[in-house]
């Protein structure tokens, strides 16, 4: 009964043993599972940034992609209209040439002949941005600049409506 006993002291030990090392891993265990849920909730956040990143990437590409169709349509109607005004322009002086100093019509053909090389230099701006070439930026006397947008505006609306505009005196 006594070896019976000790074989079962022996094996109650035995047991306590595993049960303690089956605790330990237990804990083991659970550590690695938080561990692994940390990583996870990580590389799901970076996944997270990522995609929205390429979002935005991708965004912006679109956008590009729309001022470049935009650039290019400008630049094909600003050629178009650029081929108008070279003939606009070239009968213009034809008709300046042939018209006398005192012909009261030479200044209303001067008048076209301005708006005719405005509307030029607005092209040439135009056909710039649309090659995105970088424009060479140059002083403009505004108080002339709006002198002739009230000039052609006052002919446009007529001689019922008075068009004032205050200039400044001393733009240097």
């Amino acid at each position: 009964a006594e070896r019976m006993e000790a074989k079962f002291h022996l094996r109650n030990k035995e047991l306590q043993a595993a049960n303690h090392f089956l605790s330990e891993a237990k804990q083991q265990l659970h550590k690695l599972n938080e561990v692994l849920e940390i990583r996870v909730q990580e590389r799901t956040a970076a996944l997270a940034a990522a995609a929205e990143e390429s979002r935005k990437i991708s965004e912006q590409l679109q956008q590009s992609q729309k001022m470049d169709a935009i650039g290019r349509f400008a630049g094909g109607m600003a050629h178009d209209f650029n081929n108008l005004l070279t003939v606009i322009n070239g009968y213009t002086d034809i008709v300046m040439e042939e018209m006398a100093e005192a012909d009261p019509m030479r200044k209303h053909v001067a008048h076209i002949r301005k708006a005719g090389s405005q509307a030029s230099r607005l092209t040439r701006q135009l056909l710039a941005f649309s090659r995105q070439q970088v424009v060479q930026l140059r002083p403009t006397d505004l108080n002339q600049v709006v002198t002739e947008v009230r000039n052609l505006v006052g002919r446009l609306i007529g001689e019922d409506i008075e068009v004032t505009v205050d200039l400044m005196s001393d733009a240097g």
